[in-house]
């Protein structure tokens, strides 16, 4: 079993990543299907300049299958922010049209 902790302030990551301005960043995705019915997955991902809702500098989007009960990996490559302090990867998984998994906290330092 392995614990991750938070800091004083309730912060995760602890350790935040510093990258390149600019630099392509190769990420590995576990994606569940924890639904009753369809294995159709669409997982959407986008890059953001200084804030979760800040400018988009890089996005996709990758349908993948997904048993029911079960779960996939999925590579992506993202492309951080040419100029700034942070880059943002907000990830976004659908079903049908609706929205299931949403995530905006995973940030990189740039320098």
């Amino acid at each position: 079993r392995v614990l991750f902790r938070s800091n004083a302030t309730g912060d995760w990551p602890v350790a935040i990543e510093t990258v390149a301005s600019g630099a392509q960043l190769s990420r590995q995705l576990v994606v569940f299907n924890d639904t009753f019915a369809g294995t159709d997955i669409d997982v959407v991902w986008e890059v953001h300049s200084e804030t979760a809702d800040g400018a988009v500098v890089s996005q996709g989007d990758m349908p993948i299958s997904v048993p029911l009960g079960g779960y996939s990996m999925l590579s992506i490559d993202v492309t951080m922010p040419p100029s700034g302090t942070r880059g943002y990867l907000v990830l976004r998984s659908r079903k049908d049209g609706r929205e299931i998994f949403f995530e905006d906290a995973e940030w990189f330092q740039l320098q």
